[in-house]
């Protein structure tokens, strides 16, 4: 995918292959990821570090502001 560094464009994002985990590994899915919670890579890594990979647990943690666990 071409595209200037640090624009994204969520038309060509990866769906991830099991959305019920959120994983930073590839960054095509960390720019799914990125889109669907309106996150920065940072923020990401700190949801799934706190709350670990689970969508569920993701999707509450920046629901809520953040969650600690």
């Amino acid at each position: 995918m071409d595209r200037p560094e640090g624009r994204f464009d969520p038309l060509c994002a990866t769906i991830p292959a099991d959305k019920k985990y959120v994983c930073l590994d590839r960054s095509d899915e960390a720019d799914y990821w990125r889109s669907h919670f309106g996150a920065t890579r940072d923020e990401l890594e700190r949801a799934v570090e706190a709350v670990r990979h689970g969508y569920a647990a993701v999707s509450v943690y920046f629901s809520q502001g953040s969650v600690t666990y």
